[in-house]
Formats: structure tokens, sequence, C-alpha cells
């Protein structure tokens, strides 16, 4: 998500709430630049979301990545985060 697209952002329809979370990691994000982990509940479903800072050519972004567990709670967060890193790689690489 670009820095300017946050407040327009309807991200929060999918929580099935009416405005921002007062929690917003990808607001934090994008104002400190560092990555952020939290849990979030949606009725009887917990997710785990990761927020990450880019700078792309100048823009700001945020990648928010939200990872629904029904049985149990997250385990392999190390394998989630090389993810978001692996996908950084790719981004950095398709720019050069």
């Amino acid at each position: 998500m670009h820095e300017e697209d946050i407040e327009k952002s309807t991200c929060y329809s999918f929580w099935k709430r009416n405005k921002l979370c007062t929690n917003c990691i990808t607001a934090k994000t994008i104002k400190d630049k560092r990555q952020r982990v939290k849990i979030e509940f949606s009725g009887t479903d917990s997710y785990q979301v990761i927020s990450r800072y880019y700078n792309i050519e100048g823009k700001n972004y945020v990648m928010e990545l939200e990872y629904m567990n029904r049985n149990h709670w997250i385990e392999d967060i190390p394998v989630l985060l090389q993810c978001l890193v692996n996908i950084q790689d790719r981004i950095k690489a398709g720019l050069d």
C-alpha cells in the first residue's frame, strides 16, 4: 500500500470495521519504517499480521500480510519473515 493511500483504504472492512484500526500497523510502519507483527481477531478466527516497509524509487510503500490460522497459533514466524525478505529481494531485482 502506498503512503498516500492509507487514509483512502478500506482495508479495515476486511476486519468488519467502519474505520481504521486503532492499532493499525500499516500506518505505524509507514511512519517509522519499522517492520511490525500483531495478532488480530475477527469473529472466531485469528490472524497474524506482518507489516513491512519498502521504499521503491523514492516512494514509500507498506506490504501487509495476513495469515489466518483457525486451528493453532502460528509457530513459524521466521518462515513468514523470510518470505517477506524474498519478496523484497525480487522487488529490488526487478528494479535493476
